[in-house]
């Protein structure tokens, strides 16, 4: 079958000049030499460039392989115009990719901007998992409503969280149990929509979605597992945050908001673990190029937790979830946050059947933790929220 449906020019929102000479070609191997260089972020630019015609070359081949390597290589091309600062561009090529999917597997035309997700085979999880990131400030675009409390509903953003629940039921139709790899899935998808919640201004609806699964989670008979305490741990601080933005417009005194908090929320911060704690403070001080060590409750709540603090924060979560190479490294009370000897993870991910696609991806996706910020596309959105 054909692939040329996803390496038309009509895709690209930007096509590169043509290469000098007929006899000059771009080869993987050129890219992921410039890649693994240690001035690689100089050459972004001109690696997204490259992948232009290896696309089209890819686009060619019969290979049975050859759509889980143009997705892949599509995603490769999509993380470096996020670390290229060019996230505009990488919105308008993941929404053509995601509409001509959609048209290859429905017949009928909405009519629409933004077409949903495409049904592709969930071993493509993680590429629909990017789609999403990026579609959502398109979708979510115009949609920031209500008022500083937050009211409102959450019509505006349906589509959007509609879509973050229907990959959340994919995932539990598939597997029967619920291991390790669908609970990390499940968790990040939740984070995609606190994220969106929070950027829609919803906070009462985001509010009782994290109480429930506070809930959820402390009843529960069995001891659960440690990605669930993890979890816990994490959507205690989003409650307390979320809390706080609520009662800001209601209680003047930062002196009596944090009392109202304490009384409310000390008992549970003490389920908050190390690890949440940290991956706050390295945030902070990210963000603030600041010595900030929160420990306890008062700690969290002396603190100017904006809209792009906790964004970034539950990007650490996700990226953590997400690449178990990397490592949030509290030492002598400096917390940093880096893969943990990067040349022999590389080669541990490496399988004997990895093409040289696979290598590339798997370096790129190596670099995220340098790009929290940019990690879920939203800069413009955090910008223009009214809890920004």
């Amino acid at each position: 079958m054909s692939l040329d449906y996803i390496t038309q020019d009509s895709l690209f929102a930007r096509i590169p000049p043509p290469l000098p000479s007929i006899d000059e070609t771009t080869t993987l191997e050129q890219i992921y030499t410039k890649l693994t260089l240690p001035n690689a972020s100089q050459s972004y630019r001109n690696i997204i460039d490259q992948l232009y015609y290896i696309i089209q070359t890819h686009g060619k081949s019969t290979s049975s392989n050859s759509i889980n390597d143009l997705l892949k290589l599509w995603e490769i091309r999509f993380n470096l115009l996020m670390f290229n600062s060019e996230v505009n561009l990488a919105h308008i090529e993941s929404i053509n990719i995601n509409n001509i999917l959609y048209l290859q597997e429905n017949i009928q035309d909405l009519n629409v901007s933004v077409y949903p997700l495409p049904k592709l085979d969930l071993k493509y999880y993680d590429f629909l998992i990017k789609l999403l990131k990026l579609k959502s400030e398109y979708q979510l675009e115009g949609m920031i409503v209500g008022s500083s409390s937050g009211s409102g509903g959450i019509s505006g953003g349906t589509g959007i969280i509609n879509e973050i629940f229907k990959l959340n039921y994919q995932l539990r139709l598939k597997d029967n149990e619920v291991n390790e790899e669908v609970e990390v899935k499940l968790i990040n998808l939740s984070y995609q929509l606190i994220i969106n919640l929070v950027i829609l201004n919803h906070l009462p609806t985001l509010l009782t979605f994290v109480k429930g699964v506070i809930s959820e989670l402390e009843r529960k008979e069995k001891k659960i597992s440690m990605v669930l305490e993890q979890y816990l741990s994490n959507l205690i601080i989003v409650l307390i945050i979320v809390e706080s933005y609520l009662l800001r417009g209601r209680i003047i005194s930062k002196t009596s908001l944090q009392m109202v908090i304490r009384g409310k929320y000390e008992d549970k911060f003490k389920l908050v673990n190390q690890f949440t704690k940290d991956s706050i403070s390295y945030v902070i001080n990210q963000n603030q190029d600041g010595t900030v060590k929160v420990v306890t409750i008062t700690d969290l709540l002396d603190q100017d937790v904006t809209i792009k603090i906790l964004v970034n924060i539950i990007g650490v979560w996700d990226l953590i979830n997400t690449n178990k190479s990397l490592i949030l490294n509290n030492k002598d009370n400096i917390i940093s946050l880096k893969l943990e000897e990067p040349e022999v993870i590389e080669q541990e991910q490496e399988q004997e059947e990895d093409t040289l696609v696979d290598k590339i991806y798997n370096h790129v996706n190596n670099l995220w933790y340098k790009h929290i910020d940019k990690l879920y596309g939203l800069n413009s959105l955090v910008a223009k929220s009214q809890l920004s």
